[in-house]
């Protein structure tokens, strides 16, 4: 069956081991020097985490794409998931529920 590695967290990380093996593949293609190559799975990988990174934000409540907005959430994000993570809490079920509480919050029900 599918492993862990295929799990939805790991799925940037495979994300970007698929786009180095797509590099190289295409690198006698392209006939770019070693230093381009590179950078050009830099390029990729800062996009394939920049990605990774927005989905969160946004499951966060960031609706803002302000590169303060990315930021906070960029912290939030590393302080929550490895609690979420150690704990076993269904990300989905706890998302919602946060949003929810945030919802009436903002509302003022209780």
């Amino acid at each position: 069956g599918a492993g862990l590695h295929y799990a939805f967290m790991n799925q940037p990380n495979a994300a970007v081991a698929n786009y180095g093996t797509l590099v190289v593949s295409v690198a006698p293609v392209l006939g770019l020097e070693v230093k381009a190559l590179e950078e050009l799975f830099q390029q990729g990988v800062d996009r394939i985490r920049g990605a990774a990174a927005d989905v969160w934000r946004v499951k966060l409540g960031f609706a803002s794409d302000s590169q303060t907005s990315r930021a906070e959430a960029a912290s939030l994000w590393a302080e929550l998931e490895p609690l979420m993570r150690m704990s076993g809490v269904d990300y989905t079920l706890f998302l919602e529920a946060a949003s929810d509480a945030c919802r009436a919050a903002c509302l003022g029900v209780r």
